[in-house]
């Protein structure tokens, strides 16, 4: 039974395989092109890895390779050739809850893409509100043929920790949840002696206290009801040093500059000097520090 996105709560379709219809994706095919590019990418880094690794192993030797192993028409036999526009639905989806993403709904394609969308995810934040008139039904794993292969890509992404998971089933913590990470609720932090809202992550619920993690500061959170007023205060269990945190941080956000954006170390420093009071404004919120690299990154020219 199809329902739209928006009517279904989080708790019942996160981990799931589903079946979509009425995308944007099928309606507006021309603003997806760069979809099937990305996918080219992948398959061009999937060859030069494993060449990579053979080389390495000293178990290939290019000179002798009279049958061109590593070439995309060898990898195409078994990942497709179609292409965005020749999709139609509905189209497969996994929905889940990441620990860097938050709750995403990934694009799997149709039977025919094979491993296309497994080997290059594709996904929309559950922030994006053009996705909520999405049509979803919930399938079993077994009716998604590459599920194995696709749980199996994604494990370290995942939120899989249960006592991460327990958490989900305190309501009275849904007021608080971020929508697009509901594994966040916002809190009132004490930074520099000054009071800010942010966000910060569930842990787990034991005797009754509720854990959670502000950055990689460990604390409790208590829900406050004050003159019809309620929100929830966040308590480390040790008083942290936020000169330190914020430089961590900052450290955090200048190794995935190199690791997974390529920006060599020069103009990591200098993204660092430029966007500093971004980046403690980041921090003050509780963002990742993925999060506020890609804030800034949309809202300046670096």
């Amino acid at each position: 039974m199809y329902k739209k996105f928006k009517d279904y709560n989080f708790r019942e379709i996160a981990g799931h395989f589903i079946l979509m219809r009425n995308t944007n994706i099928v309606k507006n095919t021309e603003n997806f092109i760069d979809i099937d590019e990305h996918i080219e990418k992948c398959k061009r880094d999937i060859i030069e890895d494993t060449k990579s690794y053979y080389l390495e192993m000293g178990e290939y030797d290019e000179e002798f390779d009279y049958e061109n192993t590593f070439n995309l028409d060898a990898l195409n036999e078994d990942m497709t050739t179609r292409k965005v526009t020749d999709l139609y639905e509905p189209m497969y989806g996994y929905i889940c809850i990441e620990k860097n993403r938050g709750f995403i709904l990934y694009l799997l394609g149709n039977e025919e893409d094979k491993l296309k969308y497994v080997y290059a995810p594709t996904y929309w934040s559950c922030e994006n509100e053009s996705i909520d008139d999405y049509e979803i039904e919930i399938i079993d794993d077994g009716e998604y043929e590459h599920a194995i292969e696709f749980k199996e890509l994604i494990q370290d992404d995942e939120e899989l920790d249960d006592y991460v998971i327990e958490t989900r089933g305190l309501k009275r913590l849904d007021s608080f949840r971020l929508r697009y990470s509901p594994d966040f609720v916002n809190c009132i932090i004490s930074y520099k002696n000054t009071s800010f809202s942010a966000k910060v992550k569930l842990e787990k619920i034991y005797h009754n206290t509720i854990y959670a993690k502000y950055h990689e500061q460990e604390g409790v959170v208590k829900l406050v009801e004050d003159n019809n007023i309620s929100f929830l205060f966040f308590k480390p269990i040790e008083q942290p040093d936020d000169e330190v945190a914020l430089n961590e941080y900052v450290s955090a956000i200048m190794e995935l500059l190199d690791k997974d954006f390529g920006v060599e170390e020069d103009n990591c420093i200098e993204f660092v000097k430029d966007y500093q009071k971004d980046i403690e404004t980041g921090y003050i919120n509780g963002d990742l520090p993925l999060e506020t690299i890609v804030r800034i990154l949309r809202e300046c020219e670096f």
